[in-house]
């Protein structure tokens, strides 16, 4: 909940905190590479702003620097309208994609 706490607070450190924990947290899940041959895992994306955006942009930037080092397969989807938002989510999840990560206001 700390962590949490801090997003609301705003900061850099804090979202830099926030990606770091959540790519932490796949590795140790066992869902990063853990050597040479280790699968990687699809990642998800699904915004509902454009990813150039505060909170998405720092998330974007973390998922796609583990995807540069070749710990996972990266694909995201932006602006992505309130009404479409959990179809586009089914659709990632059928895909296959193993993590699912976003934001949106709009869905309840």
């Amino acid at each position: 909940m700390e962590l949490f706490s801090r997003h609301r607070a705003g900061g850099q450190a804090s979202w830099t905190r926030f990606a770091f924990t959540l790519l932490a947290s796949l590795a140790a899940a066992g869902l990063g590479t853990t050597g040479a041959a280790a699968d990687t895992i699809t990642v998800a994306g699904v915004y509902s702003q454009s990813v150039e955006q505060k909170w998405d942009a720092r998330l974007h930037e973390a998922l796609s620097a583990a995807q540069d080092r070749g710990e996972i397969e990266y694909v995201y989807s932006e602006n992505v309208a309130d009404a479409d938002y959990v179809g586009v989510l089914r659709e990632y999840a059928e895909s296959g994609a193993a993590l699912i990560v976003g934001e949106t206001f709009g869905v309840g």
